[in-house]
């Protein structure tokens, strides 16, 4: 599958907060949900990363589907077609079909891994829907609720069919199973902040520095360089991205970095072993929902 370029996503070292994803069209709130909801994130990216490189373990809570995960989004998406039927509706799902590699490959915590399989090409318009297929679907505009988890806060449908199908699967806890994403949410960004300042990870960014100054490319970090790149880069044929793509597979630096974060983020889990213990009790609530939806 071509790695669409999301130079955003790039930018911010790959990993977006849940109010960011999935905002091209309105429509795509519904996959926004269903990941928050699910912990499981369909995103669209290449298939690059290393079979034997440590998968942080906030990023395989969150990020991988299970068994769980497809059945639960299979009933979402039986109720949802069922709801928007009754309002004359045909319900197309947006979600998306994506491997566990792919899911993975799509976080990007250290920028792009890979030259491969690239491509620039924009991805294709979501399908237009009229006022009524959006209304029934989020219901009024005018009516919304509020998560917040920790700093971050997400605004959601008070009403519609997509809010009525999660309040089949979880009932009065629909807004703490947003709060909790994105409490851990917070929890990869502080255990990334504090990668910046681990030892391992300090060395790996100075071996690479020291070879990508080899190919005339001045830059601290992976991150330093891309965001001084013109608006306007190709980042697929820029000397800068190949010298740091290179750079990352001599050095070794993403092993180093993936095993670093890992342990960081365990830390957090550990230290926050309420939330998580919580957060996959509610898990389990929609699973129990949805085997019934399913029968």
């Amino acid at each position: 599958m071509p790695q669409q370029l999301n130079r955003d996503q790039v930018r911010s070292g790959g990993v977006l907060p849940p109010e960011r994803r999935g905002n091209r069209i309105a429509a795509a709130v519904t996959v926004v949900l269903a990941a928050l909801l699910s912990g499981s994130a369909p995103q669209v990216a290449s298939t690059e990363q290393a079979e034997t490189r440590a998968v942080p373990p906030m990023y395989r809570l969150m990020n991988l589907s299970g068994d769980q995960d497809r059945r639960i989004a299979a009933a979402r998406d039986a109720l949802v077609t069922s709801c928007m039927a009754a309002h004359g509706q045909s319900y197309v799902t947006a979600t998306e079909n994506v491997t566990d590699e792919e899911a993975l490959a799509a976080l990007r915590p250290f920028g792009l891994e890979s030259l491969e399989n690239l491509t620039t090409e924009p991805l294709p318009p979501e399908p237009a829907q009229d006022e009524r297929y959006v209304r029934a679907l989020f219901g009024d505009p005018g009516q919304r609720v509020e998560a917040r988890g920790g700093g971050l806060a997400m605004s959601l449908p008070a009403n519609g069919c997509a809010a009525d199908a999660e309040h089949h699967l979880l009932g009065n806890q629909r807004l703490r199973a947003v709060e909790l994403r994105l409490r851990i949410f917070e929890g990869e960004r502080e255990a990334r902040e504090q990668l910046d300042h681990d030892p391992a990870f300090v060395t790996a960014n100075e071996r690479w520095s020291r070879c990508v100054h080899r190919f005339g490319v001045e830059a601290r970090t992976p991150g330093e360089l891309v965001n001084d790149l013109p608006a306007d880069t190709d980042l697929a044929t820029d000397p800068a991205v190949r010298a740091d793509v290179h750079c990352k597979r001599e050095t070794g630096y993403l092993d180093t970095a993936y095993a670093r974060l890992a342990v960081l983020q365990q830390d957090w889990l550990d230290a926050h072993a309420d939330l998580v213990a919580e957060w996959l009790d509610l898990r389990q609530r929609q699973h129990t929902a949805a085997l019934g939806v399913l029968r």
